[in-house]
């Protein structure tokens, strides 16, 4: 998961269930051949690692220094396909960036009034928040170009925001992968943009069925740091 800074911005999120959901919906997204792929959060770097099969760059982003550390330092032998930028998601971004793939796995739950806020786990009062904001700004910088979002989310969250949204700003959303838990559901989204000659690929209910699968759930309720030096902004 990402994060902002606090009190635990050195503590690096360690690969977990929702990680191993992530790296294998991207394994088996037939996603191949890709000249760039961007790791939003990208923590431990198993993420950055799993992109690398896929494309012949990542850009691994993340707030903590002690992440792109971490990442660094478990891509080492494929540091020259590898950017590790700091950054607020996708501030460093220029317009209409070269991004085929992105790979996300945000801070998902919402916070309870009487819990302390870690940036790693909790996104907001809804727990879509920073889902909510990467993918404004992806639409906003990246466009209509071709590009994959693969979007980890809970049961636990307002997904109905998160879909409503995603209907709002013209995405296509599946399911590309879940995994039930002892207390919730967590899902890979796998969302792209609608292009003009990719409108007739929305069905009207596309939202619903997913939606209804959801609801039947189980579940309770800065600086670039590699080393090619400062850059502002991946063309």
């Amino acid at each position: 998961m990402g994060s902002d800074v606090n009190e635990t911005a050195d503590v690096v999120y360690a690969p977990s269930e929702d990680t191993f959901l992530l790296i294998d919906a991207i394994e088996n997204s037939n996603i191949m051949g890709c000249c760039r792929a961007l790791d939003v959060g990208c923590g431990s770097g198993a993420v950055t690692e799993t992109l690398l099969k896929v494309s012949d760059e990542v850009v691994a982003v993340d707030l903590q220094v002690s992440a792109l550390k971490a990442t660094r330092g478990r891509v080492r032998t494929e540091l020259h396909r590898v950017h590790l930028i700091a950054s607020d998601r996708v501030a460093f971004l220029r317009t209409q960036a070269r991004i085929e793939l992105i790979a996300c796995n945000p801070p998902y739950l919402p916070i309870e009034p009487d819990e302390r806020f870690d940036p790693n786990i909790h996104a907001g009062l809804r727990g879509t928040e920073f889902s909510e904001e990467l993918m404004k700004s992806l639409v906003e910088i990246l466009g209509g170009r071709r590009w994959v979002l693969l979007l980890v989310t809970s049961s636990l969250a307002d997904y109905e925001s998160l879909f409503r949204l995603s209907e709002d700003l013209g995405f296509f959303i599946e399911v590309a992968g879940k995994q039930k838990l002892f207390f919730e559901e967590i899902f890979c989204l796998r969302l792209r943009p609608l292009t003009r000659r990719s409108t007739h690929e929305r069905p009207a209910n596309v939202f619903y069925p997913l939606r209804h699968r959801l609801l039947n759930t189980n579940g309770i309720g800065r600086t670039e740091v590699n080393k090619k030096g400062p850059t502002d902004g991946v063309p």
